[in-house]
C-alpha cells in the first residue's frame, strides 16, 4: 500500500482508536457520520443546504416571499393613496372654484341692487328738483 503523509496516518491511527470497539460497519458509520457532515457540510452546493437555511439566507437578504409580499402591498397602498389624492385634488379646485363664482354672483347682484337703488334715488331727486322748478317758474310767472 502506498505510503500516506505523516498527518493522514496520525488522523487515521486516531480514527481506528477511537472506533475499535464498535461492532459492526454501521456503527461505525454512525459513530463517524458527525464528523463527516463537519468536514463536508461547509464546502456543500448551495443546492443541498435545507429550504429553512435557503428562506433564512433570504430573509437575512431581505428577499424572503413574505417581506416580499408585503413590501408589494405598501407599494400597492402608496400607489393607492396618491390615486385617490390626484383624484380628490381637481374636485377640491372645482369646489373652490364654484364657491368663488357664487361669491362674485353674489358681489355683482348686491352691486345691481345698489346702482338699481341709486338710480331710483336719482330719478326721485330729479323729479322733485324739476317739480320744484316748476313750481318756482309758476310762482314768478305769477307774480
Amino acid at each position: 500500500p502506498r505510503r500516506l503523509p505523516l498527518q493522514q496516518q496520525q488522523q487515521q491511527q486516531r480514527l481506528e482508536t477511537l472506533f475499535a470497539p464498535l461492532c459492526c460497519c454501521c456503527c461505525f458509520r454512525a459513530a463517524l457520520l458527525p464528523q463527516l457532515r463537519r468536514t463536508v457540510r461547509p464546502n456543500a452546493p448551495k443546492k443541498n443546504r435545507p429550504a429553512a437555511q435557503r428562506r433564512h439566507a433570504a430573509a437575512a437578504a431581505g428577499r424572503h416571499p413574505l417581506q416580499q409580499q408585503q413590501q408589494q402591498q405598501q407599494q400597492q397602498r402608496r400607489r393607492r393613496q396618491l390615486q385617490q389624492a390626484a383624484r380628490r385634488q381637481p374636485q377640491q379646485q372645482q369646489d373652490a372654484v364654484k364657491q368663488q363664482l357664487l361669491l362674485l354672483h353674489d358681489a355683482t347682484a348686491s352691486l345691481l341692487q345698489q346702482q338699481q337703488q341709486h338710480a331710483a334715488a336719482n330719478a326721485a331727486a330729479a323729479a322733485a328738483a324739476s317739480d320744484a322748478a316748476a313750481t318756482d317758474a309758476a310762482a314768478t310767472h305769477a307774480a
